[in-house]
C-alpha cells in the first residue's frame, strides 16, 4: 500500500494521496470513514441537545448551572485545553481508546458549557436557534457535498478571517454599540458556516484537501465545534433581537 501524508500547520488537515491502489477499494475505504465520523458526530450532537434540554426543561439541574457558576468556567477551560491538545497531539485523536476519551471528555465539556449558556435567554429563542442551526448545517452540507467550488484551498484566507474577527472582538470592548455587537455575529456565523463548509469537504475527499482516514475522532471534534459556535452566535443574535423588542415593548 504506498500512500503519502502531508501536514499543513495553518488548518491542521492532513493531505491524503491515494498512489496505486485500486479506486473502488479507495472509495469504499473513504465511504467507511464518512460513516465513522457522522456517526461520532451524530452522539456528540445528540448529547449536547440533551444537555440543553435539561438545562432548559429540569428544574434541579437548571438551579445547579445557576448556583455553580464555576462549573460553567471549568467545561470551558477544560474543553479548550482538550481540543487544543487533540489537534496538536496525535495521540489524542488516533490511538484507541484514548482518542475516543478525549473525545468524550471535550463532548461533556462543551455540552455542559452550551446548555449552560442558553440559561441566558428565553426557552423560545434557544428553540429557534437550534432549528435555525439545524437548518443551516443541512444546507451547508449538501452545498459542499454538491458545489464544484474548492472550498479546501481557501484555508488560508479562512484562517485570516478568523484571526481578524478575533481581533475586532477585541477592539469591540472598548468601542461597544449595538450595532457594531450585531455586525461581529453576523460575521461570526458567516466565517463558521464557510469553515463547516471547509471541514465537511475535507471529510468527503474530493477537493484537493483531504483528511487522513485515519483520523476520524479529528473530522467529527471539527465539524461539532464548527455546529456549536455557529448555535451559540445565532443564538446571540436572536437573544439580541428578543431584548431589542422588548426594550420597544417596555418604552411604549
Amino acid at each position: 500500500m504506498n500512500a503519502q501524508y502531508s501536514y499543513t500547520s495553518d488548518s491542521q488537515e492532513y493531505q491524503y494521496q491515494e498512489g496505486q491502489q485500486p479506486r473502488n477499494l479507495l472509495k469504499n475505504v473513504r465511504l467507511g470513514f464518512i460513516r465513522k465520523v457522522f456517526s461520532i458526530l451524530s452522539v456528540q450532537l445528540a448529547f449536547t441537545v440533551f444537555m440543553i434540554f435539561m438545562s432548559q426543561q429540569n428544574h434541579s439541574f437548571r438551579l445547579f448551572q445557576i448556583r455553580n457558576e464555576w462549573v460553567f468556567t471549568l467545561s470551558i477551560i477544560l474543553g479548550l485545553v482538550i481540543s487544543v491538545g487533540m489537534y496538536f497531539v496525535e495521540a489524542l485523536t488516533k490511538k484507541v481508546p484514548i482518542n475516543y476519551i478525549a473525545l468524550g471528555l471535550f463532548t461533556l465539556c462543551e455540552g455542559y458549557m452550551v446548555s449552560a449558556f442558553t440559561l441566558q435567554f428565553s426557552k423560545l429563542v434557544v428553540l429557534q436557534a437550534g432549528f435555525l442551526t439545524a437548518g443551516a448545517t443541512i444546507l451547508l452540507f449538501l452545498y459542499a457535498c454538491t458545489t464544484k467550488k474548492d472550498v479546501t484551498i481557501l484555508n488560508s484566507t479562512l484562517f485570516m478571517s478568523l484571526g481578524s474577527l478575533f481581533l475586532v472582538g477585541i477592539m469591540s470592548f472598548f468601542f461597544r454599540t449595538e450595532l457594531t455587537i450585531m455586525l461581529l455575529q453576523f460575521a461570526s456565523v458567516l466565517i463558521y458556516s464557510f469553515y463547516l463548509i471547509y471541514d465537511i469537504q475535507l471529510i468527503m475527499g474530493n477537493k484537493s484537501l483531504k483528511l487522513d482516514i485515519d483520523n476520524y475522532i479529528l473530522g467529527s471534534l471539527t465539524i461539532y465545534i464548527d455546529i456549536v459556535r455557529i448555535f451559540i452566535k445565532i443564538l446571540q443574535l436572536l437573544g439580541q433581537k428578543e431584548e431589542k423588542e422588548k426594550d420597544e415593548r417596555n418604552r411604549k
